[in-house]
């Protein structure tokens, strides 16, 4: 599929597995890398989470191991996760972390888990308070958070 045939909450290319088999899981991650990046840099997010969701609706442990480098092109979607408590762990920070995967965890009342520190509390940071990360700040507005410095 083209890149700009990709609609939102229909593009394909999610795999998965009920299997609680290692070898199994393994199997499908590696024909799910088989069948290429999908063309573009940005990736559908929250269709994934929505999916796994679906075929696990009693899973209390719902985990986002998230490109850092793109902010997910499905963002419109993110009211769907409404307390759904997901724990977003950014992967390729090189730098500050990606406010969209901060605005996941804050939306989901979840959590950002980082080499150096969980953050658990972000849906009890006040409207225009400040949280630091790392060496960055991000301010929590009405819409989410922002990189500030």
């Amino acid at each position: 599929m083209s890149d700009t045939d990709k609609k939102i909450n229909s593009t394909g290319g999610l795999y998965s597995t009920n299997s609680t088999n290692f070898t199994e899981v393994l199997g499908i991650m590696n024909y799910a890398r088989s069948k290429g990046s999908g063309g573009d840099g940005p990736e559908n997010d929250i269709e994934a989470l929505l999916h796994g969701i679906t075929i696990c609706p009693m899973c209390q442990n719902i985990v986002h191991i998230a490109d850092n480098a793109v902010t997910p092109r499905d963002m419109a979607l993110l009211y769907q996760l409404t307390n759904k408590h997901i724990k977003v762990i950014p992967c390729q920070v090189s730098g500050r972390i990606n406010p969209a995967l901060l605005n996941i965890a804050l939306q989901t009342k979840g959590s950002i888990h980082t080499i150096e520190k969980d953050y658990i509390n972000l849906p009890d940071i006040p409207l225009n308070d400040s949280i630091n990360i790392s060496a960055y700040i991000y301010r929590r507005t009405v819409d989410g958070f922002i990189h500030i410095l």
